[in-house]
């Protein structure tokens, strides 16, 4: 695969946290280019960057040729770990795709988390979640994510597709073929699509349902009953 790589070869790699140990063959090849999977799973602490539990993040998505349908709405990842990278080269670039909001926090011991606040052993961010490397001198291109997930179709389906917008995105810009981007397109769906806020966007709404509303009644009944009165 490296000598793929070396000869201009594409590749898309994903992180697992709890199984980043073992893909050693994924290692190898992203040490080559000085990446690595950090250790853990993020918990975001932003209320207005994640969706019902603070390991579903919905990350910033930068502005790059990789996420250009992408960055009118929201990108969705479940259970990602960050990606360490080093400083751009004379060959070698590295571009970020997405990322988390600076309260997020790495959890290292992820079989025993009990808070998504920061403990002794965590990491605080802001962390990387999507990468994208070009190395000049060989025309290979990798991108990475922190997450399978990223291509699962029940969080895409969360997100109206914007996953998949953004995996065509990717396919295009490392390839240059349109036509093969094309075919991650998801068939048609008929059904209505979801509507997805972010968790501070959810406490607002009920808020406003809670007791903007019963207030707005009260105050239409006493002006009825006003009405009513003087006539």
């Amino acid at each position: 695969m490296i000598d793929y790589l070396n000869g201009g070869g594409k590749a898309l790699i994903v992180g697992c946290y709890a199984y980043n140990d073992e893909l050693a063959n994924f290692n190898k090849i992203l040490s080559a280019y000085n990446v690595s999977f950090k250790t853990g799973v993020i918990a975001e602490n932003d209320s207005s960057k994640y969706y019902q539990n603070p390991l579903y993040l919905l990350p910033t998505v930068e502005t790059t040729d990789y996420t250009s349908d992408a960055t009118d709405g929201y990108v969705f990842l479940a259970g990602s770990c960050a990606i360490s990278y080093p400083e751009d080269t004379d060959d070698v670039t590295y571009t970020k795709l997405l990322s988390t909001s600076d309260s997020a926090v790495l959890k290292k011991d992820w079989k025993n988390i009990t808070t998504s606040k920061a403990e002794d052993a965590d990491e605080n961010g802001p962390f990387t979640t999507g990468l994208a490397v070009n190395d000049s001198s060989t025309g290979a291109s990798i991108v990475v994510f922190g997450t399978p997930y990223v291509v699962d179709d029940s969080y895409d389906n969360a997100v109206s597709g914007n996953n998949a917008d953004m995996f065509k995105d990717v396919i295009t810009s490392m390839t240059g073929n349109v036509e093969l981007a094309s075919s991650v397109i998801p068939v048609k769906d008929y059904t209505l699509s979801n509507i997805t806020i972010n968790t501070l966007q959810a406490v607002i709404t009920g808020l406003i349902i809670m007791i903007a509303v019963p207030i707005l009644l009260i105050i239409i009944g006493i002006v009825v009953w006003a009405m009513r009165r003087k006539k």
